[in-house]
């Protein structure tokens, strides 16, 4: 019995030491039996939480722009960034940085998750396998402090268990930057200007909606104005939340000119100088060049007619050459094999009309046929750029579809009358304004005009049939679509009698 009970005792020691031996185990198993008394532990916000402080609680919060977008690194390397807005009005005398990050690690992860504050890495965190939640503090040095924005990037790296050559593609390491992180700043006097109050709050702002039916056109059209310029509105009850009536003083705080206007061209934003588009590019393999623009939100509808593409590439060794694609929204429009030996490419490709979408988006690909020696390689690290004189041609052809045939009518209009349903909720009044300004920024409020633009907001669930279509006037339906596209149609055109999500019934008279 003795020698049974010994026995017994060894195995029971042997497994705890594996147990103890094996941090994984053990956090998985806490993990379940926390998710099995208190509900799932993971939680990826959708919304914005109150910035949440280490230690002693000091200084104002900075939010970072976008709060509601969540900000999740998956696979190894991944790369993600975040942007605080920091104030003008009120100076900072100092301030840290704060990050709070949940992250989920499986067994022989060797990685890294580092951070960089503009072009300087500022801290690094070793990944351990399991899941668990760390926060990290980065002071901030005098010339962050007076910067107008800090631009925080975020790079997870590392190696997974499953490749032979310690590069693994699979999703081994998952990391969120949690809405809770901000910068924390202290001030000799604190902010009071608006200006300031929406920078810091990640260019965000809380409007209370209100009963009134006039105060609610004016609030509407407020906050679409504010939308245009990169403010994001939320109606809401806070008692806090800013008043619809003091929404025309915030828009001349923060955008007295109306910012800077629509760019000439769709693409010229994409292309300008200053968009990164023609930094130098360091890769192994291949990399790819992409050239995003959306019709409609520039002061010319031409579709671009042709890409001028002036690139530099590296020398390769001996036979190697460079093979280069372009591809307009997945299509195929051209592909180049070099000779051994050449660096340079110069073409004019033709962007055919019947390929363009609402939005659109031009890739060049740059990979060499470099023969690899050995599993293990990655290849020689090489080098290209796209030129100055790489740019897109405008052509003849205009861009049409209903949305852009709606904002011609809209355009003789002499002034815009917002009707609101009372049963429109403060959440559907948000996806209103944002829906207005899509389709029609700075617009201005009337009490009488000689043609008015007649706008009313519906809820989901409205009733269509209500809505004659045998007028004199031109009946437009507004929406976005499951994608996120902004959709016009004409009412007559809808197969539906009621709305399937928040919609805008424009009346305009008919101009053809």
């Amino acid at each position: 019995m003795r020698l049974i009970g010994i026995g017994l005792l060894s195995f029971m020691l042997a497994a705890t030491a594996i147990l103890i031996s094996n941090s994984t185990a053990i956090s998985l198993g806490t993990r379940e039996l926390s998710e099995l008394f208190f509900g799932p532990h993971l939680r990826f916000e959708a919304d914005n939480r109150a910035p949440r402080r280490i230690g002693q609680a000091e200084g104002a919060a900075v939010q970072r722009v976008a709060p509601d977008t969540p900000i999740i690194l998956s696979g190894l390397p991944s790369y993600q960034n975040a942007t605080f807005l920091m104030p003008i009005d009120a100076r900072p005398l100092g301030g840290y940085l704060q990050i709070d990050a949940t992250l989920q690690v499986l067994a022989g992860v060797e990685g890294v998750l580092r951070i960089a504050v503009g072009n300087s890495r500022r801290a690094e965190l070793l990944l351990r396998p399991g899941e668990s939640e760390r926060s990290m503090r980065i002071d901030l040095t005098a010339e962050d402090l007076t910067r107008d924005r800090l631009v925080v990037s975020f790079s997870l790296q590392g190696e997974g268990p499953h490749s032979p050559c310690g590069i693994d593609r699979g999703r081994e390491a998952v990391v969120e930057i949690e809405s809770t992180s901000a910068v924390f700043l202290t001030f000799d006097a604190l902010p009071e200007s608006d200006r300031d109050r929406v920078r810091m709050a990640g260019r965000q702002v809380q409007v209370a909606w209100p009963d009134d039916q006039r105060d609610r056109m004016n609030a509407l059209l407020a906050a679409a104005d504010l939308n245009s310029q990169g403010v994001v509105v939320r109606f809401d009850d806070d008692p806090d939340a800013v008043s619809p009536v003091d929404l025309n003083g915030l828009l001349a705080q923060i955008a007295p000119n109306h910012g800077p206007g629509q760019p000439t061209y769709a693409w010229s934003e994409a292309m300008a100088p200053a968009s990164g588009l023609y930094a130098l590019r360091r890769f192994h393999r291949s990399h790819t060049w992409r050239i995003p623009y959306a019709m409609g939100l520039a002061e010319s509808a031409s579709l671009p007619a042709a890409l001028h593409l002036d690139m530099e590439l590296s020398r390769q060794a001996a036979e190697s050459r460079w093979h280069v694609v372009v591809t307009l929204n997945g299509q195929l429009l051209e592909q180049r094999l070099l000779a051994p030996g050449e660096v340079e490419l110069r073409a004019e490709i033709a962007l055919p009309a019947s390929l363009h979408q609402q939005r659109n988006v031009v890739e060049i690909t740059a990979n060499t046929d470099h023969e690899l020696e050995g599993v293990c390689t990655t290849g020689p690290e090489l080098f290209a750029a796209l030129g100055d004189a790489s740019r897109l041609e405008p052509g003849p052809v205009r861009f049409l579809d209903p949305l852009m045939e709606l904002r011609r009518e809209l355009g003789p209009s002499d002034g815009w009358r917002i009707d609101v349903s009372e049963e429109v909720t403060k959440v559907e009044a948000g996806m209103a304004a944002d829906l207005l300004s899509a389709l029609a920024p700075h617009a201005a409020a009337i009490d009488a005009a000689s043609r008015p633009t007649l706008i009313h907001v519906l809820h989901r669930g409205a009733d269509l049939d209500a809505w004659s279509s045998d007028t004199p006037h031109h009946h437009w339906l507004v929406f976005q679509d499951e994608d996120g596209r902004l959709v016009a149609r004409r009412l007559a055109d809808h197969n539906a009698s009621e709305t399937s999500t928040v919609m805008l019934l424009a009346v305009v008279d008919g101009v053809t």
